[in-house]
């Protein structure tokens, strides 16, 4: 398309149409968009940009001077806005189609793509190839806290990172999100089942990232954790250059020993044969295996790794990403984007890490489609074992979950009690504030984890602290 054309993006509050809305008015079109709410700071931000927003969805926002229609997953068919738009047979696509077709095959696609570690190693990678001058465009699914947004483009025939979301496209676009971003480098951080409202089971799921892998070029490369199974079914088909790592010796880069101080991380690297020495300003062993994806990821595009080091020292994480929200009275208060048991685990092991001294009280909604379901019962008891006592909310009905599918919480605090961890149920954080201020007590560690807002709790817990 034309710089100057007329784009409209339906569904634009969300952080990642927010974003791209934004690169692309930067980039010289005329860009308005709708959503049901618009919330700061997704609303500050458009309104920065001066980019116009209709809040709420009506047929009339549909005019006949709008060129193209960008359609967000959250709309479905039988929507007034869309019903307008094929009535007035206006051009529509998913905002991976129009990247796919207009935008990235004038840059060097770097995709990242993977059950865990998605937004953390796509930020970091961003800082990485921005200390060595390589100017990156980027999409990722967070506000990248070094630049203040989460999508940017620069000048053409540099490396682009994308955030790579294994979910479907558009209500009229089943593929994967990442299925059409033409990966020239790919990054593979982990393969587990989730999303099970779309995929039944872990080998449909294998099957996707299977063709995203057989997708990277010849000349390209695909960069894998060693801790993946079945690697060797899964990567059959590759043509592209395969890069490992991980803790494991037999991979071409793998950490060998790390320490926690202070709340950074010190680790010993083999890289390609050479060792190095470096730290990042996060904790746990899920985010060395981030910082080793992104060396390997710089290595395809520069020999010369003594720039890395820079670019740990000046990456800003993401938020909600082991961020540090509330230090009072000497109580601690962490916001985790976790969701997913793995992520749990990791999560709360990083910040004994952190903290080892500190006691963990964990606080987790179960408010994905898939960490709301019980088949994941076994895992979260697991998950929670390096806790000293863990608050549940209750998985709340959702119509695409059949409620005998709900996670049964009540049965789940029984059988995390019985590891001797203490576990309580509550049925929203209003009713998880009172009990904490009776519980809560100095040289405590207090870990929020949910991918939404959690009843608003972050606003209200340091009242009770």
């Amino acid at each position: 398309m034309k710089k100057g054309s007329y784009i409209y993006i339906m569904g634009i509050g969300g952080t990642l149409m927010g974003g791209i809305a934004i690169m692309l008015k930067n980039s010289g079109y005329k860009i308005a968009g709708s959503d049901q709410k618009i919330y700061p700071p997704m609303s500050d931000k458009l309104a920065e940009h001066k980019i116009e927003v209709f809040e709420g969805y009506s047929a009339d926002n549909i005019t006949s001077n709008i060129e193209l229609v960008l359609v967000g997953n959250v709309i479905s068919n039988g929507h007034p806005e869309m019903d307008e738009v094929i009535k007035k047979g206006i051009p529509y696509s998913s905002v991976p189609s129009f990247l796919e077709k207009e935008i990235l095959p004038k840059y060097i696609p770097v995709v990242v793509a993977g059950t865990h570690g998605k937004t953390t190693t796509s930020s970091l990678l961003t800082t990485l190839l921005h200390s060595y001058s390589l100017n990156p465009s980027f999409i990722i699914g967070g506000v990248h806290q070094n630049y203040g947004v989460n999508a940017a483009i620069t000048s053409e025939g540099v490396p682009f990172v994308l955030e790579g979301d294994e979910y479907d496209t558009a209500f009229f676009d089943k593929t994967p999100k990442f299925s059409h971003y033409m990966p020239k480098v790919g990054i593979l951080t982990s393969l587990e089942f989730d999303h099970a409202d779309i995929y039944k089971d872990i080998y449909q799921l294998r099957a996707v990232f299977y063709r995203f892998a057989s997708m990277i070029p010849a000349d390209g490369a695909l960069i894998y954790w060693d801790g993946i199974s079945g690697v060797n079914s899964l990567f059959r088909d590759v043509k592209a250059r395969l890069i490992s790592y991980g803790f494991n010796p037999s991979s071409q880069i793998y950490c060998y020993s790390f320490y926690s101080k202070k709340g950074k991380t010190y680790f010993s690297v083999k890289i390609f044969g050479k060792d190095y020495e470096f730290s990042i300003n996060l904790s746990g062993k899920h985010n060395i295996l981030n910082a080793l994806a992104t060396i390997a990821a710089t290595a395809c595009f520069t020999a010369d790794l003594s720039k890395i080091q820079s670019g740990f020292d000046s990456f800003i994480p993401p938020k909600r990403r082991q961020e540090e929200i509330i230090n009072k009275n000497g109580i601690v208060v962490i916001d985790d984007f976790a969701h997913h048991p793995t992520a749990i685990k990791e999560t709360i092991s990083a910040i004994k890490m952190r903290y080892p001294k500190k006691r963990v009280i964990a606080l987790f909604e179960p408010r994905s489609n898939t960490s709301r379901q019980n088949i994941f019962f076994d895992y979260y008891i697991e998950a929670f074992q390096e806790a000293s006592i863990v608050c549940l909310t209750t998985a709340k009905p959702h119509r695409l979950i059949p409620t005998e599918n709900l996670l049964k919480t009540d049965e789940l605090k029984k059988e995390i009690n019985k590891t001797g961890i203490q576990c309580e149920v509550f049925e929203d954080a209003l009713q998880i504030l009172p009990y904490l201020k009776d519980i809560v007590k100095a040289n405590d560690v207090i870990l929020i984890m949910s991918n939404g807002s959690f009843d608003g709790i972050y606003s209200k817990i340091e009242e009770i602290l």
